[in-house]
């Protein structure tokens, strides 16, 4: 009768715990799609690097990286602009770029400075474009970017 038991116990512990991992992996993904909802709300669209770089092709866009100075010039996107969102004087500078041709922005991974810069041009009336993963899944899906080899010398 003890082994029954011990039996039964561990089914129902393995049972627990398939069913606490489906959960967590459906609320992980819910979060990844909350957070790419959260970032269309801000921004006019977040595309993944592919729809990203034939968008570009196909169109006049206005390609800014808001990363820092340093991290731009390590690795940039061919033909971007650098404009740093951490510098006090962003929103001022954001000027001179026209709101009638689609600014495109990327950082890093796709994170909050892409997605704070975004904000700032659409509350000032831009329609932009983010870069889902940032420049990490750009390079990551094999498309080019500006890399600075001098460092290495």
């Amino acid at each position: 009768m003890t082994i029954k038991k011990l039996f039964f116990t561990l089914l129902i512990l393995f049972t627990l715990s398939n069913c606490c991992k489906k959960e967590a992996a459906k609320e992980e993904k819910t979060t990844t799609e909350n957070q790419i909802i959260e970032q269309t709300e801000i921004t006019s669209e977040v595309l993944n690097p592919d729809a990203y770089a034939k968008r570009m092709s196909a169109e006049k866009v206005q390609l800014i990286d808001i990363r820092t100075l340093e991290e731009f010039n390590y690795e940039h996107i061919k033909n971007a602009d650098n404009l740093n969102v951490m510098d006090s004087t962003f929103t001022d500078k954001i000027t001179k770029y026209s709101k009638d041709i689609p600014v495109y922005v990327y950082c890093t991974a796709g994170g909050k400075r892409s997605v704070d810069a975004a904000k700032i041009f659409k509350d000032n009336g831009y329609n932009v474009v983010n870069l889902e993963g940032g420049i990490v899944a750009w390079t990551k899906k094999g498309h080019q970017s500006m890399k600075q080899t001098s460092l290495l010398k």
